[in-house]
């Protein structure tokens, strides 16, 4: 293991995370007398990690996690700051669809939510200061949706091979000149994020001081190994047999150890465990025993290991989920729930008008970030339009119609046969026409004899971004497409009244990729208390509050490990204590 010398002035700045009481103390151990030790993370999505700090809590019931979970909060359930370890956390500053994402670096002492979502780092971390003396610095750099074929393509595997296209009968093959350039965008992004990488990892060794307020300038740091967390994407670029995944695997090894000056470096290797050990299929096997192979190799025996995540896939959650999922459904479904008022929701005569706005800027915010697209739904309407939600508002000039109010794809535009029955099964719902504005506006009454019901809820039909009003009060908003039949959303009891109510809804009619259908359908249901405590006690037969407990465990889908802190900080765990292992092992050859 190589040790590295550096000289400069210590800087602190540690930056405020999501827990600021949990970031309030700075690590005192200046001058120990001992080097930095460096470790360095990097991978895909899931070495991001997709874990909500919320659902931490879960690893407190079961006794493998339970000691875990005890180091990661403290008695009030707060985040505990580690002073003794420091992380910066590196995504972003890279292209993607053409549009320059600003590079995102968050840092400060590490505790569950200090650089966003839980991965890997909060397991890893803990275990390593259990084990460490030294003062301790993660430097973690990951991006999404990457493979390491190609975008963390090492410079040792050379370029993959540009096959030019073929003309056909009916296309003439591309120019000389026009080939150079598709060669050119075909090789110019592979290793570009090996190579970002690596520029963020010296940007950090460069200066120590500026991430980590335990740094000693007269002692330098050390490098103390490196974890390797990726593989999701890779599953797609490998026809045929995985073992050229292990071959670029093995260069990636080799070229960060060269680019480190650290030939010895202590390597682990997450190898990817979604959906655990259960009903796996032979390409997953495949690709899981490619991803492990490095670490067989003769020439890195002793110094590189590999972790098997599947092992930490959590089964009992995943079991809670299933129960908790049927008490839900059956809650869902009863027949106890019933439409609120009169007339009837297919009585009713809505009125309605159509508007067109600028598809950029019917959304408030469209931020991209390493979490994804966030968007608000802006509301905004013409000025003659403004105080539409006034019950006094003239709508004497709207349409009126039964819901649901919906268009559909025009005839003779369907990209296939399929296509063009389900939207015609589709469009036979709608009862009035939507007009041609892209924005709907819409809004009826009903009466209601009595407010006594324990449970309200919004039964709608909408498959693009929605508001939707009653008696002027937002109940929900939704902010996507999202291509179901009738979605269901609690609201409260306290915006009933007795007498007429006014339900409003405001929406677009732009669905995913593009395609233009909506079929707006929504009213009111609700539960008796009576009839919702009989539910309630049919749904505790099928999950007690242990599975409900377990179920807050996730946050994610299944190919982030279900988003769960349980997982991630056993990953990590697990990858630290291998590379103590490898260690251990160096020395004492």
């Amino acid at each position: 293991m190589s040790r590295n010398r550096i000289s400069a002035m210590l800087a602190v700045t540690i930056l405020a995370a999501v827990n600021a009481t949990a970031l309030a103390g700075l690590s005192t151990k200046l001058g120990t007398g001992k080097p930095l030790k460096v470790f360095i993370l990097a991978g895909q999505s899931n070495m991001q990690g997709k874990a909500h700090p919320l659902t931490v809590p879960r690893m407190s019931l079961s006794p493998e996690s339970k000691a875990l979970h005890d180091k990661i909060l403290d008695e009030a359930g707060e985040p505990r700051a580690h002073e003794n370890v420091s992380i910066v956390y590196f995504t972003g500053g890279d292209e993607k669809k053409g549009v320059r994402r600003p590079l995102i670096e968050k840092k400060g002492l590490l505790a569950a939510g200090a650089t966003g979502a839980i991965g890997p780092e909060l397991g890893f971390g803990i275990a390593m200061d259990g084990a460490v003396d030294e003062p301790i610095l993660i430097i973690k750099t990951a991006w999404g949706g990457k493979s390491l074929n190609y975008n963390f393509r090492p410079p040792s595997a050379g370029l993959r091979s540009f096959v030019p296209p073929k003309g056909g009968r009916r296309r003439k093959p591309p120019s000389e000149e026009t080939l150079r350039e598709m060669k050119a965008e075909f090789e110019a992004p592979q290793g570009a994020y090996y190579r970002l990488m690596m520029k963020l990892i010296r940007k950090v060794l460069a200066d120590p001081g500026e991430y980590c307020d335990a740094y000693d300038p007269n002692q330098g740091y050390e490098i103390g190994g490196f974890a390797w967390f990726q593989g999701y994407n890779d599953q797609f670029y490998y026809p045929g047999s995985f073992d050229y995944y292990s071959d670029v695997l093995a260069h990636f090894i080799r070229d960060v150890r060269k680019d480190l000056k650290t030939p010895d470096m202590p390597f682990v290797i997450g190898v990817i465990g979604i959906n655990g050990n259960n009903e796996i299929g032979p390409k997953m096997l495949e690709l899981r025993k490619a991803m492990a192979a490095p670490a067989m190799m003769p020439e890195f025996k002793g110094n590189v290991a590999a972790v098997k995540t599947a092992d930490f896939w959590d089964d009992e959650m995943v079991a809670a989920l299933k129960r908790t999922r049927r008490a839900q459904e059956l809650w869902d479904t009863s027949e106890y729930w019933t439409a609120i008022g009169t007339p009837a929701p297919e009585n009713r005569v809505w009125k309605y008008t159509t508007f067109d706005l600028d598809p950029e800027k019917q959304y408030r915010d469209l931020k991209k970030g390493e979490e994804g697209d966030e968007r608000t739904l802006t509301g905004d309407t013409p000025a003659a339009l403004t105080n539409w939600l006034n019950p006094a508002f003239d709508t004497s000039k709207w349409q009126k119609g039964h819901a649901p109010i919906g268009k559909g794809r025009a005839p003779g535009v369907y990209k296939n046969e399929k296509q063009k029955k389900e939207v015609e099964k589709r469009m036979a719902m709608i009862r009035s026409p939507w007009g041609e504005g892209n924005m709907l506006l819409m809004k009826t009454t009903f009466t209601l004899e009595r407010t006594g019901v324990s449970n309200v809820r919004l039964c709608i039909h909408s498959t693009s971004s929605f508001h939707v009003y009653l008696n002027g009060h937002l109940v929900t908003d939704y902010p996507w497409w999202k291509d179901v039949e009738v979605r269901r959303f609690d609201i409260r009891a306290e915006y009933l009244k007795q007498g007429i109510n006014e339900l409003a809804f405001y929406g677009n009619i732009l669905e995913n990729r593009g395609r233009l259908f909506n079929a707006v359908n929504l009213y009111l249901e609700g539960l008796s208390k009576d009839k919702a405590e009989k539910l309630k006690k049919q749904q505790d037969a099928i999950a007690t509050p242990r599975d409900h407990a377990l179920s807050r465990g996730k946050s994610h889908q299944e190919y982030h490990y279900l988003g769960s802190a349980y997982t991630y900080s056993l990953i990590g765990e697990a990858m630290a204590k291998a590379m103590i292992e490898l260690e251990k092992a160096g020395k004492k050859e």
